[in-house]
């Protein structure tokens, strides 16, 4: 998971940019969610349901690894966004 923050880190934009973030946290019902990630770039898009996978594999290996679906989430969830330069200042 350090890998994956790290390479998240590094990217040059967030996975979720901050015009659709607010957007995706009010979403309550599946299908709004689909619709607000259906609006990320396909680099984007491509990025987070691969990454999304590899979550679900590692997460299938708890039992092993200890990285249950709740412990990715918490590990790697803040790294798909970040605060924008105007909030970070702040």
């Amino acid at each position: 998971c350090s890998l994956i923050k790290l390479y998240l880190k590094e990217l040059p934009d967030p996975v979720i940019p901050d015009n659709l973030l607010d957007a995706l946290l009010k979403s309550e019902r599946h299908e709004d969610i689909k619709n607000v990630l259906g609006k990320l770039s396909k680099p984007n898009l491509y990025l987070l349901e691969s990454l999304m996978k590899l979550m679900n594999i590692v997460s299938q290996n708890s039992a092993v690894n200890m990285m249950t679906v709740a412990n990715c989430a918490i590990v790697t969830g803040p790294s798909f966004i970040r605060q924008s330069k105007m909030d970070a200042s702040a």
